[in-house]
């Protein structure tokens, strides 16, 4: 980390110094009282020095050669306990299309459940309780790649149902009717 940040400093050069200006300018802005029409003028020559192609350049190719040392695992971060972390397994699918209706709105999403823990009836009016917050927990994600992105962020063991696609059949009024064997359909 301290190599990366002096790699930074050396390529940034000035920059780091025209940003300390123009914070400072800013901040004597705020004390003058004259905040909105000195906040936009200082703002304005900040944007003036940052579109200055030597500078921006140089920025710009510190920030690509170097990548900052990142981690990908929020685990330690998020404060839930290890053993709803370690020992999750957590099932990533495309819901089915509801028997109900026709519309496939709902089938367009990628879910993703946790999976049950132990759960116990409750004597007094025989509910089923869990002392699990995660089970009942349901999360929607647009593609799968981004449930896959997020379960690995976390830490949790993923298994993943691929998406069924229902094979087209020809569907026609008029093949109910018809002397055909091949294409009438049977009530039978």
């Amino acid at each position: 980390m301290k190599n990366w940040t002096q790699n930074v400093n050396t390529q940034l050069g000035n920059v780091t110094e025209l940003i300390n200006k123009v914070l400072q300018e800013l901040k004597d802005g705020l004390v003058r009282g004259k905040f909105s029409t000195h906040c936009y003028e200082v703002t304005f020559k900040f944007v003036q020095h940052m579109l200055d192609f030597q500078k921006s350049h140089r920025l710009w190719n510190c920030f690509w050669k170097l990548t900052p040392p990142f981690h990908n695992d929020i685990t330690s971060l998020t404060g839930v306990p290890d053993e709803h972390i370690k020992t999750r397994k957590v099932h990533i699918f495309v819901p089915a299309r509801n028997a109900m209706q026709a519309g496939v709105n709902n089938t367009k999403k990628w879910k993703m459940e946790f999976d049950n823990r132990e759960r116990w009836e409750n004597p007094l009016m025989g509910w089923a309780s869990t002392a699990d917050p995660l089970s009942n927990m349901v999360l929607t994600f647009a593609t799968k790649e981004d449930a896959i992105a997020f379960a690995e962020k976390n830490g949790w063991n993923y298994d993943i149902e691929e998406k069924k696609v229902p094979k087209p059949k020809s569907k026609s009024y008029g093949a109910n009717f018809s002397w055909n064997k091949r294409t009438r359909v049977s009530t039978k």
